[in-house]
């Protein structure tokens, strides 16, 4: 789910089957850089695959959120920090 607080906060919150979530490239002039897309969809049971028509521009296929990695260290640190919530939710 998608929503901003009353705090202007943006918040994707997961757990509901609800977000769409696709890997890909984004080709650059000079460096390939890796991505991640968010996009809405209807609930269903969390880690379904949505089959969907291939699409040109992340608008065509709905995308809300993109997240860009142009080192892959940086996805190593984002992995490590959703490892760590995951440890929280189980402890709490």
């Amino acid at each position: 789910m998608f929503f901003t607080t009353k705090d202007k906060i943006n918040v994707i919150q997961f757990g509901n089957g609800d977000i769409d979530v696709a890997a890909g490239l984004l080709d650059e002039l000079d460096k390939t850089i890796g991505c991640l897309s968010l996009s809405p969809r209807e609930a269903s049971k969390i880690g379904t695959i949505t089959k969907r028509k291939e699409c040109m521009l992340d608008t065509m296929c709905n995308v809300h959120t993109r997240l860009i990695f142009t080192d892959t260290e940086s996805i190593d640190v984002v992995i490590e920090y959703l490892h760590q919530a995951k440890e929280c939710i189980r402890n709490d």
